[in-house]
């Protein structure tokens, strides 16, 4: 994505990331099925073993959501489901990433796919230009377990609030605790 010396821009970071991640991704998942192929239990468990034979990658298929701070950037990259938002100064919510008409029910982009260098959704967003405050990123079990659409945008406001109220490290502290409680109770 760029060198200790080298002088890139946010949007040149958001530009690379989606190469930069799938190539990584896989060179990780290649390892590991050198050192631990597939079994033929594992195979036949998938359902479709003739395709997993083929693209064994499959068997590892993995969404994500990626944000990273570049000088004044937020650098935010995607690709599958959950979801993703800031918070400005004002406590505004807005979504860096443009929306992905793809995922619909269950179905996701993934990283296992061909398509994902090209199925990675990729921005940058000048902080400053947005005085955007906090960001929060959230798997789709986290996003799905609000019975509100606007749920997901609530808790971020939520949090944003709590972080000017209390400060970092008791929020950090309890963290842990209201994920769990949401994602197993809902809201």
């Amino acid at each position: 994505l760029g060198g200790q010396d080298d002088d890139v821009t946010g949007a040149e970071i958001a530009a690379r990331m989606p190469q930069a991640l799938t190539a990584g991704w896989l060179a990780s998942v290649r390892h590991d099925l050198a050192t631990s192929p597939l079994s033929e239990a594992e195979l036949v468990a998938s359902g479709n073993p003739d395709a997993l034979a083929s693209h064994p990658e499959l068997a590892y298929g993995t969404t994500l959501i990626v944000t990273m701070a570049a000088a004044n950037s937020l650098v935010a990259c995607q690709i599958g489901d959950g979801d993703l938002l800031g918070v400005t100064g004002n406590g505004s919510i807005f979504r860096p990433l443009r929306s992905d008409s793809r995922l619909v029910g269950t179905r996701t982009t993934s990283l296992a796919s061909r398509t994902a260098p090209a199925d990675l959704r990729s921005t940058q967003v000048d902080v400053d230009a947005t005085q955007i405050e906090v960001v929060v990123a959230a798997s789709d079990g986290y996003v799905n377990s609000f019975s509100a659409d606007d749920g997901f945008a609530t808790a971020g406001r939520d949090l944003w609030k709590l972080l000017h109220e209390l400060g970092p490290s008791p929020v950090e502290k309890a963290l842990p605790g209201w994920l769990e409680s949401t994602s197993t109770d809902g809201t």
